[in-house]
């Protein structure tokens, strides 16, 4: 009997293999920064951004003198490169910069409604965008951020809205317009891109930051502070290296301090405000950016400073996370005349020339379980395009025979493109947690706890890529041992499916006597065993210090490396 040709409309979904732990800063008194040291700027600089270079060097824009400066990291100058203009390398408010591929540097050229990109030495390479509202063009640009795939994300003051390029210049999409409705903006002052390509834009006139997906979604909104109309909201952001956010402008109820320097987790939660104002009502909206070792400078507009912030506490620096697979699904159509789908994906990691790639399908729209088809049967060779060897920055296309493995005669269906490369199914921010007062030894233990919701994922993984331990059933991932994870009643993962991935990760579960040491060993003034060059400051210093940020709240799981 000839099969009924399946009759499909397209949605696409994306998955990839997520960073399950999230990177806290350190909370509460450990957020402590002194004072430690003042150095002047460059006579008359107006400064708008500071980044620190791969040398370690400092850069610094002038918009006053139309120049970057590279200093020391003592703040002692190096050389100076731009002046006013239009022309090549030349500048009319340079604001914003980012250190883009092959060690270039990115800076936006603000009333030259253009992009420069500069060779470390500050050599012109190229400018692009010109001054208007169509694709490619600029209205005041201001915000720049790079992410690790080198799109470059671009903030436009005037036009309110975000556009995205690539390393060359080359328009790829956008996003926002004029408003206060989700996903719209009025004046996206300062721009920063995270590990996981999460998008935070400073959106001024709302008093807000908007933090959007790579493609525009707006994921969440973090409320800033504004005294009256004419007080300064946030208008300068920037991603530090120890996983915390940095603002400034905001204004407290009294109205008269506009330096305010404040640090928060990337969902907002403020963890500690630093007052560098003054007496007027006109915020300076100063910049500011961190050493790798902790310290934090403060270019100080106002009294034209550079400002060295010691920690009181030092803070351990996050491991540099691999670069994850990016998937990009091109097409996905059905060939007339057939039941089947041609998927055309590209598969993009800086880290593997290879990965593990495999497909999903979910039925009329559903995400769960219930909803889910494994596409098994497929035309023609599939050899380097799904499976443990599939190549990456290579355009594949794959023909389901969807009428193989689902017996309709019409649907919607979404499909996902699963790649993983040679990280573990969930990735674990590990601590290792010194001897205590009360326990001489040491703990290795994941920094956050993680709940069901977070096994997710990593099962739709398996289940992409073929795992021979588990099989589908309904609703249920289940073994011969039983239910793993079911999404029946919630998303819930058994105590057994917990062990089961984890021991492919070569963890466990920790103890609850593992756990009550963590939280001991992470709870100030019971730690007392640092070398004398962890005690740092020379204020707020309680007897005993604890360096690790350890997340001792909320509920879930934490694991251990497996002995």
């Amino acid at each position: 009997m000839t099969q009924p040709t399946v009759v499909m409309k397209f949605k696409i979904l994306i998955f990839l293999i997520p960073f399950l732990s999230l990177l806290h800063g350190q909370r509460g008194p450990q957020d402590t920064w002194y004072e430690a040291a003042r150095v002047p700027m460059p006579s008359g600089c107006s400064p708008h951004d500071l980044i620190v270079t791969p040398e370690g060097t400092l850069l610094l824009t002038d918009t006053n003198n139309d120049k970057i400066h590279e200093l020391e990291a003592n703040g002692t100058l190096i050389r100076s490169f731009g002046a006013p203009g239009s022309g090549n390398g030349q500048f009319n408010n340079p604001v914003e910069l980012a250190m883009g591929p092959n060690n270039r540097i990115y800076v936006t050229d603000q009333d030259n409604h253009r992009i420069q990109v500069l060779e470390r030495d500050g050599t012109f390479v190229k400018a692009f965008g010109t001054n208007g509202t169509g694709d490619g063009q600029f209205n005041q640009p201001r915000g720049l951020g790079i992410s690790l795939d080198n799109e470059v994300f671009v903030s436009e003051v005037s036009n309110h809205r975000v556009q995205v390029f690539d390393a060359d210049g080359n328009f790829l999409r956008k996003w926002g317009s004029l408003g206060n409705l989700d996903g719209q903006m009025n004046k996206p002052y300062s721009l920063e891109v995270d590990e996981d390509r999460k998008v935070f834009v400073t959106d001024y006139e709302n008093n807000r930051i908007n933090v959007f997906s790579k493609t525009g979604e707006l994921l969440y909104k973090i409320g800033t502070h504004r005294y009256s109309s004419t007080r300064s909201s946030v208008a300068f952001l920037k991603l530090l290296p120890t996983g915390i956010l940095a603002t400034v402008g905001e204004t407290p109820s009294d109205g008269r301090y506009q330096d305010l320097l404040s640090f928060r987790e990337k969902n907002g939660a403020l963890l500690k405000t630093k007052n560098f104002g003054h007496d007027h009502y006109s915020g300076t909206w100063s910049p500011s950016t961190q050493f790798d070792n902790g310290t934090i400078v403060f270019a100080h507009r106002s009294s034209n400073n550079l400002i060295f912030l010691e920690q009181t506490y030092r803070t351990l620096k996050p491991a540099t996370p691999k670069n994850l697979p990016l998937v990009d699904v091109i097409s996905v159509k059905q060939p007339a005349g057939t039941d089947h789908l041609e998927i055309k994906y590209k598969i993009t990691d800086t880290d593997s020339s290879t990965v593990n790639c495999g497909l999903l399908a979910f039925k009329d729209g559903g995400n769960d379980l219930s909803k889910l088809i494994i596409p098994s049967t497929f035309v023609g060779s599939t050899t380097g395009k799904l499976g443990p060897s599939t190549t990456t920055g290579t355009t594949h296309t794959v023909t389901w025979d969807a009428a193989a493995d689902w017996d309709v005669l019409f649907g919607d269906v979404e499909i996902a493109v699963v790649a993983q490369d040679d990280r573990e199914l969930m990735n674990f921010h590990f601590l290792t947690l010194p001897a205590t007062d009360t326990n001489p030894t040491e703990l290795k233990i994941n920094r956050s706890p993680v709940g069901h919701g977070d096994f997710k994922n990593a099962w739709y993984t398996l289940l992409a890529l073929g795992d021979t331990g588990i099989t589908l059933d309904g609703d249920e991932v289940k073994s011969t041992s039983g239910p793993y994870y079911t999404t029946d009643s919630g998303t819930t993962t058994s105590a057994e499916g917990r062990k089961y991935l984890l021991n492919k990760m070569n963890l466990r579960e920790a103890t609850a006597a593992e756990i009550e040491r963590a939280k001991e060993g992470a709870t100030p003034g019971v730690i007392n065993k640092f070398e004398p060059s962890h005690k740092v400051g020379p204020d707020e210093r309680p007897n005993k210090v604890n360096e690790y940020g350890f997340d001792t709240g909320g509920s879930g799981f934490w694991v251990v490396p497996q002995s």
